[in-house]
């Protein structure tokens, strides 16, 4: 996770910020405001003086915007609904898997507060890509020693070979690829999820930060214990939140091949998880009985 990187987002001209303030008003996250473009451009993390805030302001504001998404949950509703019932028409089957820990969905992407997170563009909840929930289920297959032969063509091929040239020899090759016979869309909460803050404490904040600006070795400060531990407040999905993930069979697909990439998905989850923070427990899931 990027954490110490100055932030990317210059803060608004005054006339623009009283502006926004006067639209969104005293909450982070006003009803009907969509929590995605709020979070990636109004979020009030400077001061005044068009510098960032500290830590202990960032965090009061996360705050308020984890209670400000809590309530448009209640207008979004029936949207979400919408929405995972046209994924379940799309679908061949589809299972539900319960967080047993947080989950960090886009750290690392620049923004004010140190940290990402990632929103869907259209209803503004935190979504898993399909992308991301096929390469897991890749590195499950992986984990359970599953037969190249047997995962290329379930999941495609990941690195693409080379086809060869025509009969002159003269034409160019080109690359070839098969997409899989199974077809992963993108892992939506089953109901409007609840998000929390939780924070991160690098205790060699200078030395991080010189490693993210690429410095010389000779101009990075060495990682010693003179360095104060700089909190760093980021949101995070609740742990118990459940998503439902949905697979698609191909033409020549066939149900064996929907079983196995279950299994491999679910090993993915349980052991190796999905998102940022893995290592500390964060992105694991279980199915949902």
């Amino acid at each position: 996770m990027a954490t110490l990187q100055q932030p990317g987002l210059p803060p608004m001209a005054r006339p623009l910020r009283e502006a926004v303030d006067r639209v969104l008003g005293p909450g982070a996250l006003p009803a009907r405001a969509h929590p995605g473009l709020v979070w990636d451009r109004y979020p009030r993390v400077w001061l005044p003086d068009r510098t960032p805030a500290d830590s202990r302001r960032r965090k009061k504001w996360l705050d308020a915007f984890v209670t400000g998404f809590a309530g448009a949950g209640r207008a979004e509703k029936e949207e979400l609904e919408a929405r995972l019932a046209r994924l379940q028409a799309l679908s061949s089957a589809s299972r539900e898997f319960s967080c047993t820990g947080p989950l960090l969905l886009g750290a690392g992407a620049d923004h004010p507060t140190e940290t990402g997170f990632s929103f869907d563009p259209v209803l503004g909840v935190p979504v898993l890509p399909g992308s991301s929930v096929k390469g897991l289920a890749r590195a499950g297959a992986d984990l359970l020693d599953a037969p190249v032969e047997q995962r290329d063509r379930i999941l495609g091929t990941e690195h693409p070979g080379r086809a060869e040239g025509g009969p002159d020899k003269k034409a160019p090759d080109k690359e070839v690829s098969s997409p899989g016979v199974v077809c992963f869309l993108d892992a939506w909460p089953s109901a409007w999820p609840t998000l929390r803050v939780d924070i991160l404490n690098p205790h060699h904040p200078m030395y991080y930060q010189d490693q993210a600006r690429n410095l010389p070795g000779r101009r990075r400060r060495v990682a010693d214990y003179t360095e104060e531990p700089k909190p760093v407040p980021f949101l995070a999905v609740e742990a118990g939140t459940r998503y439902r993930f949905h697979l698609r069979l191909r033409p020549g697909g066939r149900p064996q091949d929907l079983d196995l990439a279950w299994q491999w998905l679910q090993a993915g989850l349980e052991h190796l998880g999905i998102g940022a923070k893995t290592a500390a427990g964060y992105g694991h899931m279980t199915p949902v009985a």
